[in-house]
């Protein structure tokens, strides 16, 4: 392989992360503002809006790449399954 499809590759495994994490909190913060827990709503606003911020940068610096954007679209399905079980294990059924 290349250096360049390695560098996707490795990009989109970051993005993945980033991504099912960032989905993984939404979907909690989601349900935290349905119950209206002020704690958990605020909690996972800031690490939203931290990992967004960290997410756009990574995005904006990189070239476009299929490996990129499949990272990104794969880890936020999976982040929202993975959020919907946490939340209710946090937060109750």
């Amino acid at each position: 392989m290349t250096d360049i499809k390695i560098k996707d590759i490795k990009d989109a495994i970051i993005l993945f992360g980033a991504q099912m994490l960032s989905f993984a909190v939404i979907s909690i913060n989601t349900r935290a503002i349905a119950q209206a827990d002020y704690f958990w709503s605020v909690s996972t606003d800031l690490i939203v809006a931290t990992l967004s911020y960290f997410v756009v940068r990574k995005i904006a610096k990189s070239p476009n790449s299929l490996y990129r954007w499949a990272g990104f679209a794969i880890g936020s399905a999976v982040g929202t399954i993975i959020g919907i079980y946490v939340s209710k294990i946090i937060l109750g059924s």
